[in-house]
């Protein structure tokens, strides 16, 4: 796949997830309520976006192959920056 084209399909999946999921915001602040609940440990919705992204750089070592690792690799990196200039 094309760089270009990673780009254009992580963008639709965002649509499509968003559908799915609802609000990108609200979704990331449940996550990281639900992960204040299980571990004690308070995240903000751009660490959290930050640790999904680990994941999938996680992933790639195993599975580099694999294009969803890198298309959601690319949405949480974008999540990240999104809350990180948000008000700015």
């Amino acid at each position: 796949m094309h760089h270009k084209e990673f780009v254009e399909v992580a963008s639709g999946l965002v649509d499509e997830r968003g559908e799915d999921y609802g609000d990108l915001k609200q979704n990331f602040l449940r996550i990281c309520g639900i992960f204040h609940h299980m571990t004690g440990v308070v995240l903000t919705p751009h660490e959290a976006a930050l640790f999904l992204h680990a994941v999938k750089l996680s992933r790639i070592r195993t599975s580099r192959d694999k294009a969803d690792n890198y298309l959601d690799g690319i949405n949480y990196l974008a999540f990240a920056g999104q809350f990180a200039t948000e008000g700015k």
